[in-house]
Formats: structure tokens, sequence, C-alpha cells
């Protein structure tokens, strides 16, 4: 049975840049070597759903992932409530008419869970769903019961090696995955669940992702069927455990805590060893390009999908593009090929964003200030408004403030104007005693905390689009 969507079920969005990494939930350097073909045990495979009439293949999707994880505990089969995912108003994101945000959706799990079908099952029009979930406070200590800790995304900053990611969290998690087809599907974007994959389909030889759908088992084989990996565009993982967090020299307790988190998880930033992170050592000029050369892939990959879902609805867009490495028209005596922080070096100097310390040399194992850092983040942000303004064809307003308010700070400055902006979008702040003390090198800490404030900037300007 074939349908046409005549309304998607997926209302797209811009990836989150904070998203929790899936290459970093693994924690492997080199991937296991993994079959060719292979498909999640049958008994982990919950049964085959039929969204019918309505928009609700997001949270069909989750539903079936947390499905499967029950049978893989090997518990008895359940079946979870799309219509409760579907309804709690605080998953949606303010959007009033059918279809979910895909992530929105997942943030909304993770505060409230999974609900039984026998407590909460309707097939309602979108109004009358919004006002029955809202009304059954009550309902959610149960479907606290069942809440995931995480989700892991396999997607934009992982380029080659997101096939491979995909592979090995189906045969390691053994259960259903969460994916996301833009272009698969008649009509628009569409959720599924991903339950194997393989080499070879009907004859031809490439990369297919089986799955399976929620239009009954009328659809293809039994309501699976197999499509091209280059059809999926969103990877997500659900996890029940807590992510592993590994450095000993980041408490609870610490201002930075959250940010250091978010920002390793995301897979922005590493440690300097495998169970420290050293967050009173300073910043490295090096080591901050590689952060924010991290942040401009993931963003650059992100757009561009979003962008994609856009032309296929008739919006007039394009896509971004930043300069390579190779383009780079400089080079410096002091940073070698080998260097891990070679590439990210060349494309952040490449795109205007970092210069050297002279023409010659970019000084990368330097600490690096809070004026410094203050310009880096400043021109990262104007260049991506400037990138999203020409995409997008639309104008992006940005509040201004009247003055700086830091006394070591005056007009004349060369890192008057960066400050400025700074202080503006509120990405960074003074020392507490009226400075800004813009010499004064920057923690590894200070750095992460102002990276993720950098981040949620930048998710501010995409909400926009």
């Amino acid at each position: 049975m074939e349908r046409i969507i005549e309304k998607p079920g997926v209302i797209p969005r811009p990836a989150k840049l904070r998203n929790y990494d899936y290459a970093v939930a693994v924690s492997k350097e080199h991937l296991p070597t993994l079959p060719d073909k292979y498909t999640i045990p049958e008994k982990n495979i919950p049964e085959v759903h039929d969204q019918t009439w309505t928009q609700m293949c997001v949270a069909y999707s989750l539903c079936q992932c947390a499905e499967g994880k029950d049978l893989y505990d090997g518990n008895d089969p359940v079946h979870y409530s799309p219509s409760w995912i579907y309804g709690r108003n605080e998953l949606r994101n303010g959007y009033e008419g059918e279809g979910l945000y895909a992530q929105t959706a997942m943030d909304g799990i993770l505060k409230v869970g999974f609900l039984k079908s026998l407590y909460f099952d309707f097939l309602k029009d979108v109004p009358e769903i919004l006002t029955l979930s809202q009304s059954r406070d009550d309902l959610l200590p149960l479907s606290l019961e069942n809440c995931p800790k995480a989700y892991y995304e396999i997607n934009y900053a992982l380029k080659d090696k997101k096939w491979d990611m995909l592979r090995q969290a189906l045969v390691e998690t053994e259960r259903p995955v969460f994916i996301i087809s833009d272009t698969f599907f008649k009509g628009g974007s569409h959720a599924i669940i991903a339950i194997g994959y393989a080499d070879e389909f009907k004859g031809k030889k490439g990369r297919f992702v089986q799955f399976q759908n929620s239009w009954g088992t009328e659809y293809k084989d039994n309501g699976r069927y197999y499509m091209p990996f280059e059809k999926v565009d969103d990877i997500y993982v659900l996890s029940w455990e807590e992510p592993k967090f590994p450095f000993v020299d980041v408490k609870k307790s610490d201002w930075f805590y959250d940010s250091v988190k978010h920002a390793y998880l995301s897979g922005f930033v590493t440690g300097t060893s495998e169970t420290d992170f050293s967050p009173y050592d300073n910043m490295i000029r090096g080591d901050m390009a590689v952060i924010l050369s991290r942040m401009f892939e993931k963003l650059k990959q992100s757009i561009n999908a979003f962008a994609r879902t856009q032309l296929q609805e008739g919006r007039s867009v394009r896509e971004i593009n930043f300069k390579t490495p190779d383009e780079c028209t400089v080079s410096f005596d002091d940073v070698e090929c080998d260097d891990y922080y070679y590439n990210a070096i060349r494309f952040m100097c490449a795109n205007g964003i970092m210069t050297g310390e002279t023409d010659k040399e970019f000084d990368p194992t330097a600490a690096i200030t809070r004026a410094e850092v203050a310009t880096i983040i400043s021109r990262t942000y104007m260049s991506i408004v400037r990138c999203l303004e020409l995409a997008f064809k639309q104008k992006i307003t940005i509040p201004r403030i009247q003055h700086i308010s830091f006394k070591d700070v005056v007009n004349g400055d060369w890192f008057y104007n960066y400050v400025y902006d700074t202080q503006t979008l509120g990405l960074m702040s003074g020392d507490g005693d009226g400075t800004f003390a813009p010499n004064r090198s920057i923690t590894r800490a200070e750095g992460a905390a102002v990276m993720c404030r950098l981040f949620k900037a930048i998710e501010k300007l995409l909400e926009q689009l």
C-alpha cells in the first residue's frame, strides 16, 4: 500500500548545535568489524502500527523505539501512546497545525517519558488532543516510569562516518533507531524506525537501510522495506542510560559543569586526557580554532539539510557555504600539516574569523585572551548572520545595548566593537568588579561556557528561519 503524505508529519527545523553526538557516546576511536547485512533480533522489533490519517509519524516512531527497548529488556509487549506525545503542548513548540518538530518531541520525552496506550489512546483532531493531554497531569507519574535519559545524533558533523555509525548503533544496541527521510516518501518529511541494513537490495549493490513504517502491515513487506541510505537525513539513538561523562576534575557542583558536559557530549571539546578536562588551564589558540571549526561544519550541514526541505516546499532559499582550509591564502611557520589543529586554523583564517599573531606565526599553543575570544566569537556570530540573511533572503534584527559598561574597555581600543557585540548578545560578562579584563587569559572552563552561550545564540537565530 502506497500513501501520499498530504502534509509532512515532521516539521523541519535546523538541528540544534548542542545535540549529543553518538560518536562521543560510544567513545571508540575505531569502529568494530560490522557485517555486510544485519537486522536487529526479531524479538526486539515491535508490532507494526498504523497512524491512519494523522500526521503523527514522529510520535509513532518514538513509541516504537520505546516498545523495542522494552522487548530488548525481556518485558511483555506493550503499546505506548503516540497521542500523549503528540498532544503535550510543550512538545509542540507552539506549532498549532499537524506534525511535530522531531527534536522538540524528543526533548519533551526526556521530561515526561512514554505513557502506555491503555491510559491515553485517542486519535482526535489536534485541538482535542491538546486539550485532552494537557488536562491529564495526573498521568505524568505513570509516563515518567519510562523516561529516556538522552538522545544522540548521528548526523551532520560525522560526514563519511554517518553510515558506519548507524550500522554500529543497530548492531550494538540491537534496538530500533529513529530516522527521518525528507525525500524518500511522497509529500514531505516522514519519521520511521531503522531495524537493519544491507549492502544489496533487489540485486543492486549499495548501502540500504531496512526500516519499519507506521502505515500498517499492508505497506510493502508486512510494514517493512529498504531505502537507499542517501535518502536518510536525520538519525537519533534514544538512550535510557545517563550519558557517560569521563572527567573526574569537573564536578556537578562546579559552575561550569553543565557547559563542559554539553560541549563535550556535543562533540565540540575534548579532554586533556581520557579522565581530565583541566578546566583551570588556559585555553590555547589552536584549541579555539578546532572547537569553532567543528561548530561551523555542523552548522553548515544542519542549515543546508533544512534549506533542502524548504526548497521542496517551494521556498526560495539557497544553501550556505564556507571557505575550505585549502582556500587559506596564508601559511604559518609554526603550524605543521600533521598538527591536530592544522586544518582548523586554516579554515578559520580562510573565513576571516581568526588571524595570525604575525604574518608568519599563528602562535597556536599560546593562551588566548578574553579580548581575542570576544573578537573571534563576534566575528563568528556576525558571519553566520550574514550567511543566513543571504541564504533565506530575510533581514535578521540584532538588539543593541546603548554602551559598554566595562570601565577597562574604552572607545578606541582595537577590541572595543567586539566586546560591545559580545555584551549585547550576552555571550561574555565581566569579572564582577566592573571590568572586562581584556588581557587576561581565558581558562578552558570559561572557554566552554562562552562556546555554549554562542551555540545557544546561534540556535535562537535558526528559530527565526
